[in-house]
C-alpha cells in the first residue's frame, strides 16, 4: 500500500531500483498475468514497461483489481523470501534452518518503529493510510526543500 503510495508520488523515480522486486520481470508468465488481469494501457508506449503511477490508479481506484493483484503476486513475495533464504545459504555458508532463523529474528517491528523518524501506519483504511502518507510526503518534501535552498 504504501510502496504503491510512493510510486505514485514524485518519490517513484528514487524508488525505481527497490520497486522492479514487486512485479514479475517484463516478458515472463507473472508479468503476461498481471497485464491481462489489469489490462494493456498499464504498459509504457515507449519501453513496454509497466507504468507504475497508472498502475496505483488503477488498483487505488477499484478494490477488486488491487485484490487480483495482491493474488497475482503473492508467489512472487514468497519467491522473494525464498531466494533471500537461498543467497544467505549461499553468500554466508549456512544451513538453511539458520538462514530461515536470520529472517526471523529480524528486528522487530516496534524495535523498527523506535529507531525510525519517520512511520506510516498503514493498519487502517486505505483512505486513512493515503492520508498519512500524504501527511508525511509533505513533511518531508518541505523538510527537503528547506535544505536545498
Amino acid at each position: 500500500m504504501v510502496t504503491i503510495n510512493l510510486a505514485c508520488s514524485p518519490c517513484e523515480k528514487f524508488l525505481a531500483p527497490s520497486l522492479p522486486s514487486s512485479l514479475p520481470p517484463k516478458g515472463t508468465g507473472g508479468w503476461k498475468k498481471v497485464i491481462a488481469a489489469i489490462g494493456h494501457e498499464i504498459l509504457l508506449d515507449n519501453t513496454g514497461e509497466v507504468n507504475r503511477p497508472l498502475l496505483g490508479q488503477i488498483v487505488f481506484s477499484d478494490p477488486s483489481k488491487r485484490q487480483l493483484l495482491n493474488r497475482l503476486l503473492a508467489p512472487y513475495i514468497s519467491e522473494g523470501i525464498f531466494l533471500e533464504i537461498k543467497r544467505l545459504v549461499t553468500r554466508d555458508a549456512i544451513s538453511e534452518e539458520h538462514a530461515r532463523n536470520r529472517i526471523n529474528a529480524q528486528m522487530e517491528l516496534d524495535s523498527k518503529r523506535e529507531k525510525a523518524d519517520i512511520v506510516i501506519d498503514n493498519s487502517g483504511s486505505l483512505v486513512e493510510t493515503k492520508v498519512e502518507f500524504e501527511k508525511v510526503f509533505m513533511l518531508v518534501e518541505t523538510s527537503i526543500t528547506a535544505n536545498v535552498r
